[in-house]
């Protein structure tokens, strides 16, 4: 019996010593290890924002697409292609600031991560429009069928999504006050808070 007594001290003399130095180390370990994915991120964003401002200053624009451009000020749309910026916009929201290129590319206000507006010049091709809620104000767009109604502001009546389509309310121009149904979901895009 006093020999498993000693035995017991012993070893939880050891062990206790030792626990304490592997908790330490595992904990100064961890730490490290957060620190370091905190800083590869952090750099990892700055060299996203890098590469977006370089090629918004840098990069010629595509050839223009068939057709009316589609690009208004003032409206909000949603950046679709995983390029721009190296990924760190995609499926962001921006509005649209400015034209370029006959209003095939646009000078879009978007948020970065931090909070930070960050304006990139990208062209109409990478980005898509923005349907919101019934009841939000809507500008329907140039590349809209009735030419009485493109650039007109109007609020969102109704979404048809089995139709892919939306109703509109005229509130301003020669058709103000009359509702039009059957717009595609590019023809119109939600007003962007300023």
């Amino acid at each position: 019996a006093k020999r498993t007594a000693t035995t017991e001290a012993k070893s939880g003399a050891k062990g206790g010593a030792k626990a304490p130095r592997a908790i330490d180390s595992l904990i100064q370990r961890s730490i490290a290890e957060q620190e370091a994915a905190a800083q590869a991120k952090r750099q990892r964003r700055e060299e996203a924002e890098a590469a977006a401002a370089a090629a918004a200053e840098e990069a010629p624009a595509p050839a223009k697409p068939a057709g009316l451009p589609w690009l208004v000020k003032g409206i909000a749309v949603k950046i679709r292609d995983k390029k721009v910026g190296l990924g760190a916009f995609y499926k962001k929201k921006g509005r649209v600031s400015g034209l370029e290129d006959g209003g095939f590319v646009g000078l879009v206000k978007v948020e970065d991560d931090r909070g930070k507006n960050v304006k990139l010049r990208i062209d109409a091709s990478l980005l898509e429009t923005v349907v919101p809620k019934r009841g939000a104000e809507v500008m329907v767009l140039p590349n809209a069928p009735d030419a009485a109604v493109r650039g007109c502001r109007g609020i969102l009546t109704a979404i048809h999504e089995d139709a892919f389509n939306v109703s509109v309310r005229i509130e301003e121009g020669a058709r103000a006050g009359r509702e039009v149904t059957g717009l595609e979901y590019e023809m119109i895009s939600k007003m962007a808070k300023k």
